[in-house]
């Protein structure tokens, strides 16, 4: 039996590796004993974890340890980590799966694994072919040397920052990697149309089916907002993106007043904070608590969404992976051409099939019927054979 650890730091890869264990464990698989290395990120502040944590043979809670200005702290808690770290012990053989790329508790933890397991593997997985190509990032002296700073005092692998054209962080990148291979999760209907033995790539591993619980239509139209957006890009008018905003509210209310099921969701960015800025009109839309993040939302609720739409949260990426329908909407929104051009690139590793991108009112809905199906044996065997052959 092969040990493998899953580092949880965030709700996406908690969600991600709680689909996989259930599923290794729903087809009957007893070749692996998993073990959660549960890190308590802020977004989990309202969130029953347990409800994802369950399926683990483990759960190890790791101390809070990230990258900030004052470097005092920082170090404290990175030490505190490391001790943390320390106290859990590997077993041989086994296998170290991350989804967060280089934050400060990702390198701790590669770095404490490498250490007390050389011949043991570290895989790194992600949906993205080349973030930084589509973010036309640039390298942050001043970041990158407090990096430094952090990683050459905690013994972990050397980062470079890189910030966009606002200055805003975007991405942290090793300067020699300490994951042993990278693998891009894809998108079923992606893996049908590549080599099947080509395990670069893996299937996105997803429960969501076409019907809820119950066996009722799916029903469930949520819009994911982008206020913090604003935040980021300010020649952005606000006024321009909250009335073209609450028209496509209102488009989306017409598209589905014929079916009286339909219920209509407003989901946050959990960086919008508990309120919602003045000017936004949600008529028949229900406010969803921002801390409940787009991946808790499709594990719990994927059967029972219709469709998921927003202006430009990654939210409809994940989406598509789960298979359900996405829209994006960054095109009748007023952004500058070479903002559009990031997007695209951006929401081009999503499932083509499931994403949509709105141009006009005539294409609300219009992707709503697509059936995708997804293979739970498939994906199963592929991933206990790359698990198991790595």
């Amino acid at each position: 039996m092969k040990d493998v650890y899953f580092l949880c730091d965030h709700p996406y890869p908690l969600v991600i590796f709680h689909n996989l264990v259930s599923l290794l464990k729903r087809t009957g698989n007893q070749q692996f004993h998993t073990h959660a290395l549960f890190y308590n990120h802020w977004y989990f502040a309202k969130i029953d974890v347990m409800e994802f944590l369950k399926e683990f043979d483990n759960i190890y809670k790791l101390h809070v340890a990230n990258y900030q200005t004052n470097i005092f702290i920082g170090l404290i808690r990175g030490w505190s980590l490391k001790r943390n770290l320390g106290k859990i012990k590997v077993s041989q053989p086994s296998v170290l799966v991350t989804l967060s790329y280089s934050e400060l508790v990702t390198n701790c933890v590669c770095r404490w694994f490498r250490d007390l397991n050389r011949d043991g593997k570290i895989i790194h997985l992600t949906i993205y072919e080349n973030f930084l190509e589509t973010s036309n990032a640039r390298k942050s002296f001043l970041k990158t040397l407090l990096n430094r700073i952090y990683t050459k005092l905690l013994g972990l692998a050397p980062v470079v920052s890189w910030v966009d054209e606002t200055g805003t962080l975007i991405e942290r990148t090793y300067r020699k990697d300490p994951h042993d291979r990278t693998i891009r999760l894809s998108s079923s209907t992606e893996m049908k149309n590549s080599n099947i033995n080509d395990t670069t790539i893996l299937p996105f591993p997803t429960f969501v089916d076409n019907s809820s619980g119950d066996g009722s239509k799916r029903r469930r139209v949520i819009y994911f907002g982008c206020h913090s957006l604003l935040n980021i890009y300010t020649s952005l008018d606000k006024n321009k993106y909250i009335k073209t905003v609450n028209c496509v509210l209102r488009w989306l209310e017409e598209a589905y007043a014929s079916d009286s099921a339909v219920t209509f969701s407003y989901k946050p960015h959990p960086q919008d904070g508990d309120q919602i800025a003045e000017g936004y009109e949600l008529g028949k839309f229900e406010l969803l608590l921002p801390n409940q993040t787009a991946e808790i939302l499709f594990s719990k609720y994927g059967g029972d969404t219709i469709a998921v739409y927003s202006s430009v949260s990654t939210a409809c990426l994940t989406a598509s992976l789960f298979g359900i329908p996405a829209y994006v909407l960054y095109n009748i929104f007023d952004f500058p051409e070479v903002l559009k051009k990031r997007f695209e690139k951006h929401f081009g590793l999503g499932n083509q099939k499931l994403l949509c991108f709105v141009k006009e009112k005539k294409d609300i809905g219009s992707i709503d019927h697509v059936n995708v199906e997804v293979s739970y044996r498939e994906t199963e065997r592929l991933w206990t054979k790359f698990l198991t052959n790595i």
